[in-house]
């Protein structure tokens, strides 16, 4: 991250990850669903990096309960 301006902060991170899980949520969407999408194939996050955000998001709407 080269400039200031490319920072991502922790706090980011957290209220990105509350909006996914007020989101799915709201659509009336299980824990195992928003966990299959995440883990789903994409060309922006590897393997390893998405089984952890699912790792995370597990415990944030665990503690959302």
């Amino acid at each position: 991250m080269s400039s200031t301006g490319d920072y991502v902060s922790e706090d980011h991170i957290a209220d990105a990850i509350l909006s996914v899980i007020q989101t799915a949520r709201a659509k009336g969407q299980s824990l195992d669903e928003l966990t299959a999408e995440l883990l789903e194939e994409d060309a922006l996050l590897e393997s390893d990096v998405r089984y952890l955000l699912s790792e995370i998001v597990a415990q944030a709407w665990s503690q959302m309960a």
